[in-house]
């Protein structure tokens, strides 16, 4: 909005939502005084939690360097990744550190979905108040295709055992014949 005026829209969501991450993008068309402009994405995040378990774990796949692969990206045969982390809700601590003592199982499938081409995993254990470790090693991606990596932290909170799976589908890499 020109003339160094705000604006304050409001909006709301009118469905049920699966648990995971969520992104508001807003776009204003424009007018004769105002040209249009679309927010940047990530910029208004909110999570949406499993009932009764308060937390949500997201995750970024990384190539052997540490730079961030995106979702859905295209990388090279032999290129080697690995996956981390995020905890939000009750499971994180305000300064990003895991809040409840447990496991976290990396999981990388083959294929389209994480219901089958299971192809490794890697368990490390999350201690409260410490960093959420990252995969304990990189994988080497040999083979052609696409693949899911998907992370499942499981923890007692005092009750019951609890099990946190990040989306299938929200990592995914795919692997072209180039080297």
């Amino acid at each position: 909005v020109s003339g160094g005026y705000d604006a304050v829209v409001s909006a709301s969501v009118e469905e049920d939502l699966e648990p995971g991450q969520y992104n508001w993008r807003v776009t204003y068309a424009g007018d004769d005084e105002n040209e249009s402009v679309t927010s940047e994405c990530f910029e208004e995040q909110f999570f949406v939690t499993a009932p009764g378990v308060g937390g949500y774990v997201a995750t970024t796949v990384r190539n052997s360097g540490g730079g961030t692969v995106a979702n859905g990206a295209s990388v090279n045969l032999g290129t080697s990744v690995y996956d981390t982390a995020q905890f939000y809700g009750d499971i994180r601590n305000e300064d990003g550190t895991a809040a409840v003592d447990g496991t976290l199982t990396y999981t990388l499938y083959k294929g389209e979905s994480c219901d089958a081409g299971f192809v490794d995993d890697w368990l490390v254990t999350v201690t409260a108040g410490e960093a959420i470790p990252d995969m304990p090693e990189s994988f080497q991606l040999v083979e052609a295709g696409t693949y899911n990596f998907q992370a499942t932290f499981e923890f007692n909170d005092g009750e019951k055992d609890v099990s946190i799976s990040s989306p299938c589908g929200t990592e995914t890499v795919n692997v072209n014949t180039r080297q």
